[in-house]
């Protein structure tokens, strides 16, 4: 499908060369899938319950967008999949209209001093007028909460498009 999007799994050798690969995709047509990705924060191991890989999807479902969380098997094909958009999460998740582009960006940390769960920040530029990001407290496989923040001040736009967390200043 035109513009569905793919990611790559790619497994090197010593020397840095290419030994195989696995393409991942969603034939989704417009759904921008690989746009954004992230990996889970916590290293847990390939038998957890945690996906491996998050993958935004920021034009899918006319551009309201979704995220994957995707549970990976040593080759690198995907074992388990969950997705994060409102088609998912029901009357209990936030309201995303068209164009939000949801998942256009995507960052991801362990909870402080915690082995359980995970934060998982997804911009949505498109949000509104200024854009937001999405933030969701993770389980294992599920959604405990989630919180919106919006620009620190007005004249914003695009807020979301990029994001990353850092170091405590």
């Amino acid at each position: 499908a035109a513009n569905a999007g793919a990611i790559y799994v790619v497994f090197l050798d010593a020397q840095a060369n290419v030994r195989s690969f696995t393409k991942i995709t969603r034939a989704v047509a417009g759904a921008l899938f690989g746009s954004a990705l992230s990996t889970h924060p916590g290293g847990e191991s390939r038998l957890s319950k945690y996906p491996n890989l998050l993958v935004g999807a920021p034009g899918e479902t006319n551009h309201q967008g979704a995220v994957y969380l995707l549970n990976l098997n040593v080759d690198g094909t995907v074992r388990a999949t969950m997705k994060l958009a409102p088609s998912t999460w029901g009357a209990t998740g936030p309201e995303l209209a068209a164009h939000a582009n949801f998942g256009a960006s995507l960052a991801a940390r362990s909870h402080s001093g915690s082995l359980v769960g995970y934060e998982l920040s997804v911009g949505a530029p498109g949000l509104d007028e200024a854009g937001a990001v999405l933030t969701f407290d993770m389980g294992k496989r599920i959604v405990r909460s989630h919180r919106r923040l919006r620009p620190p001040e007005t004249g914003v736009s695009g807020f979301g498009s990029f994001m990353t967390y850092g170091a405590d200043l």
